[in-house]
Order: structure tokens, then C-alpha cells, then sequence
């Protein structure tokens, strides 16, 4: 909303009398030449006020047209202002000028009208809603909504009649318009229905209202979709509501924005509803889960609720804290395994009862063999001898508590362990963002891997849409698509590394490649697969990127086939060919009585006689219930900062490919003005910020550089990432909120595919710090001595992380000719346990010793007296002080390495000194 002109100057001399408050939302819109908009107008009565207040615009340019609907309102109350333009009236931005007048009195309001040659990339918005304001238990209320590409572009609406913008405990209803299907959430703002518009039947009905189909109808005309919906207000949803509207089309939101107001003045039986979170979780045998429980009441429901489980594991026992819960509240259940139990997955059933009332819910349990104490490890690389120019390299990581579980891992190809001047890769797996280092050793990106882009230094490019990555049980497997220059010739060995949240792995030599130069070998290509959704349900469809990259000079036409395809199952691929470098895509159809499980699609592209494979996994499941889409979580769920990435994850029964859009908002309360709220487009990987009017900015590519802000927060497209595997959408976004944004927030999700939306609900709470340390990476900082000579000294590693020392997961040094794991003084601290290992002469880890108690670890190089060493941490910096002792053996000059990393960033090695052993 413009600032009022001359308020300030008008309403002095009636400071104490009769006056009244003038609002006009939005402040700008934008039409297609031959379009129509609309704004929205409020008066707010002051000391009284009851006069009769008419409204006018001027400022218009020629060839528009507007009117007041209705034309004077009387006290307090609302108009709408529709303005109608030509197809060959004027054209740019204006500023009209909206005028309120009663007698003396007068206030004037200056908006935005950008009017535009073409409706192409025009949005959707809300129109009008009639009536726009009044009383009653029960009306029809007519929705309006516009689309510059014509109504029947639109996908759907969305329309919420409370107290203020609410999923839950509301008068929440969702509109499908292909479908002709309508929705109305529960009291927790999960979508019932749907029915359909202007056919007999049963309606849908929740603690704040219902609605009739039969009595409700929609019609379109032009660019117009209205939708009538006879609706009945329940006793206890009496009060003064607002009513929200939204619509999209399959591009573009139009954002929700307040119509009207309306005055219920019209109950169920008390009731309850049981939830679940997280929705599953993952255990060793022997060890337990925990899961919360939430019991919501409805229609005042005060009850006591009491707890039982079922569907336990051999062996394993629950228990419940609280036992009860009365009214509106959660407990947690704990699951303790046994350690001779099973292994497996299992659905674990949760009943909660008071008197005549039950209910039930349930969580899933995946019992995975294995410690909670060992460490990842590198599992193989793929293949692991050869030669060539360019290869797709698989490598695999293992982790006994499940592949979820690592943080990142590190794959370096060279004639020795180097980060600098090799092919030094860094994977962090929550972002999904993959890193090649420069040739000084500093890290380059990140790019998506799966997503379009490529990295490169002076040894060799990896093609991150030729890439992919994909996590089954305990494995995580990364396949890199990687070209090696010509200048890289020679014998290689391929070494990797793995973290997860507190243990490394260590580096291991894992195979050989040596290196031919491009310009010695005949043109040739290599073929990349993307990962696809993972699973779809029988009846579905799936698409995968198949990358085509000249090599040498390569120009043929590749071909492409399948093979591997179950019954029911057909591939088709759009283009046909690729010539020289590019893409296809594979479609993969499947009929509804398609043989489920989990397969192998293997495409082979030729070109004359050259040919090569690349493959996928695909899961087939049983045929799709045809349910909504669904929020799962945030992460973090809860905490407090002035920034932080948040990981948001969605879930479509029908696969994450079948997700259309998201919304995400930060904020007190659900509401799209004020807040920190966004909007996602999947298909174009489109981000959106709401201004603080409510009105869309941008869009930003998310992995591409860019940044949106508003007065609540500001979000960094190219520190943010996106994740579709399986029927999960991972949408990560790098978020720094302002300081006049402090204060407790919640976070509110909704997703939407092409005929579904789940509603909005809210999955975690965060409180926003005035202040806070920046995002940066950790670093190394220093050692000291940084040069000299001896067969012992105590050295003072300083590393530092933009979060506060205590943000450091772990820190490796590596004192050696090379940075090498092998025949090194190498050393790793996990700072959480303050635990120091030490490689052995092949790079094994030996230990763990515990800093400043007794004890010593020694390889053929040095060994380091833990008792006599020490950690320190002061603010941003942690400082690692080792008494080390080298061998005679050791002789000569060596390098001082040092890496550290937080839980998802690495820095990287560097060198930052030198010694000389005698």
C-alpha cells in the first residue's frame, strides 16, 4: 500500500473528531492491453464516524475505464475498484490517483498500474469476491478470478474465509478447475473431498463451516472464472472473518490477497485428530527411535487421551511421555529395539483413546544392521583400473546407519593425494552440491548434480547433468561424468573419503585410471543418466535426462534404446538422435497392472560402431491411491539465528516430478504481507519472494547467482539447492532474515500438483536473532611454528568457522613431502568427542586418543603424546595444540597441511607451512 498523500496535511484539523482510515491494496498491479484488474478498498471508521464516503480515481490513461463496486460505502466498509483496458489504449506504467471524500474530509492513495502489449507472461490474480462484505450463518459467495491467457488457463483456486490467512481452523477451500473438483480442509488443514460443482450429493463440512455442491456452480467467461459456493457457517466459528483469495495457472500464483470481509454469525461433537513426526526414522538394533505424537482437539473437545502401539518389532518395547494428554498436546514415544531382534521395516500403530473416542495413527520403522559408532567408509569406485580420455566413475560410499546418514564425501584423482593440481571433487549430500577445485586447491562451484552446468580446472571438466546420485539402504553412490585434459596424460590413482556428522572415514586409494590425451584417440562420446524420480506408482509416468558429450572432436548422431523394461513398461525418447554434445529425454510410460518392484533401465546410445551404456533404477509400486500431495518437514524444525539454510521436503504419492508448485512462509502467523514468503515453481525452477504488499518478485534460478529480498529476509539462489528423488521434493533455501524481523516465527508449508493441494500447515518454529555469525565456511586459519626444524615441537593449529568454533565438526593436518594418507604424519580430531586419530602407514585410521588425557598413537613417521596436548576454543576460532615427536626415518623437508568442516561445508586443503625434520 502507497503512503497516504495527503493524510498528514487533511486529517490534521479533525484529530480528536469524526474521521475515518483509507486503505488500498494491492499498491500495483500489472494487465495485458484488452485485460482487466482489480484493487481492493478499505474504510475504517474513526471516533464515530458514520458518514457516507463515494469513491474516485483519476490519473488514468486513455483508452481505461473504471468503476466502484459498490460505489459509496457508509462508516466502515469495502469497495472494489475494477479497471478495464483497451486492446489498443495506452501502454507503460501509471499512477493513478484513488480518491475518498465525505464532506471536509479526504484522503487520496496512489498505486501502481503497469500495463502491458502482452498477456503471455501476465499472472493470474484474484478479482473480486460478491458479496464483499455483510453478515449471516449462511450465503452464496461468488468468487471471481482472472487470467490475461483466458479462464480456462487457470489450474486452480484457492479461497480462505477466517480470522486471518490460516490453513487450519478455517473456512479453507481448494479448487481444481479441470477437474471441476472441490475441496475443504479439516481442522488441521488437511484437504477432504473432493465434490464435484453443481451435482447432487454428501458436502464437506469441518468445525468452521460447510458447503453445499448441489447449490454451488462455476462458470467462465473470456478471461473471467467465477465460482459460487453456497456456504453455511458453523455456531462456533461466530465472528468478523476476512476473505482471502488466490489462483494459478500452470506457471504462475497470483498470491493470496484479502477480497472482503464477512460477519459469521451462525457444532460438532467434541472430537479429536492424532498426527505423527517424523514420519518414519531409522535404528540399529539395540538402540531406539523416537517419534512425536500430537493430539489436536475439535469443536472444543477437553477429553483425556491415553496411548497404545502396536506393530512392534521382536523383542522391541514402547513407552510414552506423558502417558495422556487432555485436550490439545503431544507426547513422545520412544521405540527401544532389541539387539537380537530382526532386522527390516516395520509400520509401528499408534491408537489414542478417551471414553468412546478413538484414533489412530502410524509411523514407519527401518531397523538397519550395524553400530552406531562406525564409521562410513569408501565402498569401491567403478570402474576401478582403465584408461581413456573421459569416463562416468560410480564411486560408492557406505554407512551402517543408512546412506541419509553422510554428510559428504571427497573423490581425488592424481598421481598422489593432492588438492592442489588434481581432479579433487567435494560432495556435500544434503544440498546435493558437488565442488572441483581450483588448481590452487580452493574449492569451485557448487553445481546440482543432475542439473545443467559443468566445472572444470586444468585437469579435467565434470558435467553435472551427465551426473547422478542415488541413496539405497546403507550406500550413497555418486556417479561423475569427467573429461580429463590433455595436459593431465599419465597414471593415476583415484582415492576417497566419506564423513558423516561426527566420524571420517580417512582417505584410501580405491583404483587406477591412467589418462590418454583427447587429441591422440578418435572422436568418440560418453552417455550420462540422471537419477530420475526413483519410484512411481504402476499406471505413472517417469522422465530421465540421457547426456550425450563429444569427446575428441566428436560430431555423429547418437541413437538411443532401452533395455531392461519390465511388462507394462515403454520407452520413448524425445529427440530421437543427438548430434555431437546434448541431451534426450527419456520418457518411461507404464500401465496401471505393470509388473511392480524395483529394475535396471539401461539405454544405449550408437553411433556407427561406437556405443556405450548408461543406467538408472527405477521402483514401480502398486497403482496410485490418488492422493494429494503433502508437506513432510523442515530442517531445521526448530533453533534460532539471523540465517540459516532450510531444508523443506515434500512428498507426492505419484512421484516428486508430479509436484507443481510449493509455498513456503516464515512468519508469526500464516499471512503473505509481512512475512518471509515464498513461492517455487518446479517445472522452471523458478523462486519467488513476496514483497511486503504480498505481491511476487522475481523469479531466481535456485543454483544460479541471484539474490530477493524484502524487509523480512533476504534468499541467496545460488547458495540454495533442489532434490527430487523418489516421491520427495528437497527444496533447500539459504536464507539471512533482517533485525526488524526478530522475534519467534513459525514455518507454514503447502505443495500443490496439477489437480491437488495439500493445504497449509505448520511444520517448525523459529526464533530470528538480531544479530548473528555469517554462513561462511570454516577455514583453516594458521599453525605456528609455520617453519623450523627438529625431531619434536608442539604445534598450535588454528581453525576458524564463521558460526562459532563449536560449529566445527571435524579438523584433519597432514605433515608429510605430499599431502598424502599414506606415509604421512596424518592426523583427524572430531571435535564432538574431542577424539585424535592418527593414519597408519597405509592410511588406516588408528585411535581414537582423547585430547589432554594420557595416552600416545605413533605410525613410522611421528607419533603425538595426547596427554601433553590440548584444544582450546574462543569465539569463532578452535585451537588444536600437538606435541608431536618425529622419526629419524621421517627425514627432511615436509609440508603442513590443514583442512576443517563443519556439518555440511569442507574447506578444502591448504598448505599453510613448513619443517624440517633432521
Amino acid at each position: 500500500m502507497r503512503a497516504c498523500l495527503l493524510c498528514a496535511l487533511l486529517g490534521a484539523s479533525f484529530a480528536f473528531g469524526q474521521d475515518f482510515s483509507f486503505t488500498v491494496t494491492p499498491d500495483s498491479r500489472s494487465v495485458a492491453a484488452g485485460s482487466s484488474t482489480t484493487f481492493g478498498a478499505s474504510i475504517t471508521s474513526i471516533n464515530g464516524f458514520n458518514g457516507v464516503v463515494p469513491f474516485s480515481v483519476s490519473g488514468l490513461p486513455s483508452g481505461v475505464t473504471a468503476s466502484f463496486n459498490p460505489t459509496t460505502v457508509t462508516g466502515s466498509g469495502s469497495t472494489t475498484l475494477t479497471i478495464n483496458t483497451s486492446s489498443n489504449g495506452a501502454t507503460g506504467s501509471f499512477f493513478p490517483i484513488i480518491s475518498a471524500a465525505s464532506g471536509a474530509l479526504g484522503q487520496h492513495i496512489s498505486v501502481s498500474l503497469d500495463i502491458t502489449t502482452t498477456s503471455a507472461n501476465a499472472p493470474p490474480f484474484a478479482r473480486s469476491v460478491v458479496p464483499n462484505s455483510g453478515s449471516g450463518s449462511a450465503q452464496i459467495l461468488t468468487f471471481e478470478f482472472s487470467d490475461p491467457n483466458g479462464a480456462t488457463d487457470i489450474v486452480s483456486t484457492q479461497m480462505d474465509i477466517n480470522a486471518q490467512l490460516s490453513a487450519a481452523n478455517a473456512c479453507y477451500f481448494y479448487y481444481s478447475r479441470a477437474s471441476n473438483a472441490l475441496y475443504l480442509a479439516n481442522n488441521a488443514g488437511a484437504w477432504q473431498g473432493p465434490v464435484t460443482l453443481g451435482t447432487a450429493g454428501v458436502g464437506l463440512s469441518n468445525s468452521q463451516c460447510s458447503v453445499d455442491p448441489e447449490d454451488s456452480l462455476v462458470s467462465d467467461s473470456g478471461n473471467t472464472l467465477a465460482l459460487s459456493l453456497a456456504i453455511g457457517f458453523q455456531t462456533a466459528f461466530a465472528g468478523a472473518k476476512s476473505i482471502f483469495m488466490e489462483v494459478q495457472n500452470a506457471t504462475q500464483d497470483s498470491g493470496w490477497w484479502q477480497m472482503g470481509i464477512w460477519t459469521a454469525t451462525a457444532g460438532p461433537a467434541p472430537d479429536f485428530m492424532l498426527g505423527t513426526s517424523p514420519g518414519s526414522e531409522n535404528t540399529a538394533p539395540g538402540a531406539s527411535a523416537s517419534y512425536a505424537i500430537t493430539v489436536t482437539a475439535l469443536n472444543g473437545f477437553s477429553g483425556v487421551v491415553s496411548f497404545g502401539a502396536s506393530g512392534l518389532p521382536s523383542g522391541a518395547t514402547a513407552s510414552f511421555n506423558p502417558t495422556t494428554v487432555t485436550g490439545t498436546g503431544s507426547t513422545a514415544l520412544t521405540v527401544n529395539t532389541s539387539s537380537s531382534g530382526g532386522t527390516g521395516s516395520f509400520t509401528i500403530g499408534v491408537t489414542g483413546t478417551s471414553g468412546a473416542l478413538s484414533h489412530n495413527t502410524s509411523a514407519s520403522l527401518g531397523i538397519i544392521s550395524g553400530s552406531a559408532n562406525m564409521p562410513p567408509e569408501p565402498a569401491s569406485v567403478t570402474p576401478n583400473t582403465g584408461s581413456g580420455s573421459s569416463q562416468t566413475f560410480e564411486f560408492a560410499f557406505s554407512d551402517l546407519n543408512g546412506a541419509t546418514d553422510i554428510v559428504s564425501a571427497q573423490m581425488d584423482i592424481s598421481a598422489q593425494l593432492s588438492a592442489t593440481n588434481a581432479c579433487y571433487f567435494y560432495y556435500s549430500r544434503a544440498s546435493n552440491a558437488l565442488y572441483l577445485a581450483n588448481n590452487a586447491g580452493a574449492w569451485q562451484g557448487p553445481v546440482t548434480v543432475g542439473g545443467s552446468g559443468t566445472l572444470s580446472n586444468s585437469q579435467c571438466t565434470v558435467n553435472a547433468g551427465g551426473s547422478s546420485v542415488s541413496a539405497s539402504g546403507i550406500t550413497l553412490t555418486l556417479s561423475l561424468a569427467v573429461t580429463f585434459t590433455a595436459g593431465f596424460i599419465g597414471a593415476k590413482n583415484v582415492y576417497m573419503e566419506v564423513q558423516n556428522a561426527t566420524q571420517d572415514s580417512g582417505w584410501s586409494a580405491q583404483g587406477t585410471w591412467t589418462v590418454t590425451s583427447g587429441g591422440s584417440l578418435s572422436p568418440d562420446f560418453s552417455l550420462g543418466m540422471t537419477a530420475g524420480p526413483g519410484s512411481i506408482a504402476a499406471g505413472g509416468s517417469a522422465q530421465y535426462t540421457v547426456a550425450v558429450t563429444g569427446v575428441n572432436g566428436f560430431s555423429g548422431t547418437v541413437s538411443f534404446g532401452t533395455s531392461g523394461l519390465p511388462a507394462g513398461v515403454t520407452g520413448s525418447f524425445n529427440p530421437i538422435t543427438v548430434t555431437g554434445s546434448g541431451s534426450t529425454t527419456l520418457t518411461i510410460m507404464t500401465t496401471s497392472d505393470a509388473s511392480q518392484g524395483g529394475f535396471t533401465i539401461t539405454v544405449t546410445g550408437t553411433s556407427g560402431s561406437l556405443s556405450h551404456n548408461a543406467t538408472a533404477s527405477l521402483t514401480i509400486t502398486g497403482a496410485s491411491s490418488g492422493g494429494p500431495p503433502a508437506p513432510l518437514s523442515v530442517a531445521p524444525n526448530t533453533g534460532s539465528g539471523s540465517s540459516g539454510t532450510f531444508a523443506f521436503a515434500f512428498s507426492d504419492p505419484n512421484g516428486a516430478t508430479d509436484i507443481l508448485s510449493t509455498q513456503m512462509d516464515i512468519g508469526a502467523t500464516l499471512s503473505a504481507t509481512g512475512a518471509c514468503y515464498f513461492y517455487y515453481a518446479r517445472g522452471a525452477n523458478a523462486l519467488y519472494l513476496a514483497t511486503d504488499a504480498g505481491a511476487w518478485q522475481g523469479p531466481l534460478t535456485i543454483g544460479s547467482a541471484g539474490t530477493l529480498q524484502n524487509s523480512q529476509c533476504t534468499v541467496n539462489a545460488g547458495a540454495s539447492s533442489v532434490l527430487a528423488s523418489g516421491n520427495t521434493l528437497t527444496l533447500s533455501l539459504a536464507l539471512t532474515f533482517t533485525a526488524g524481523f526478530t522475534g519467534a516465527k513459525n514455518v507454514y508449508m503447502e505443495v500443490q500438483n496439477v489437480t491437488q493441494n495439500s493445504g497449509w500447515s505448520a511444520h517448525g518454529t523459529w526464533t530470528v536473532s538480531s544479530s548473528g555469525e555469517s554462513a561462511s565456511p570454516p577455514e583453516p586459519v594458521s599453525v605456528t611454528p609455520n617453519t623450523g626444524s627438529g625431531l619434536s615441537d608442539t604445534f598450535a593449529f588454528v581453525f576458524s568457522d564463521g558460526n562459532g568454533a563449536t560449529d566445527i565438526v571435524s579438523t584433519q593436518m597432514d605433515i608429510g613431502a605430499t599431502l598424502s594418507a599414506t606415509g604421512a604424519c596424518y592426523f583427524y580430531y572430531g571435535r564432538g568427542a574431542n577424539a585424535l586419530y592418527l593414519a597408519s602407514d597405509t592410511g588406516a585410521w588408528q585411535g581414537p586418543v582423547t585430547i589432554g588425557s594420557s595416552g600416545t598413537l605413533a605410525n613410522s613417521q611421528c607419533s603425538v603424546n595426547a596427554g601433553t596436548s590440548s584444544m582450546s576454543v574462543s569465539g569463532n576460532t578452535l585451537t588444536l595444540n600437538l606435541a608431536v615427536s618425529f622419526n629419524a626415518g621421517f627425514a627432511g623437508a615436509k609440508n603442513i597441511y590443514m583442512e576443517v568442516q563443519n556439518a555440511t561445508v569442507d574447506s578444502g586443503w591448504s598448505l599453510h607451512g613448513g619443517w624440517t625434520v633432521p
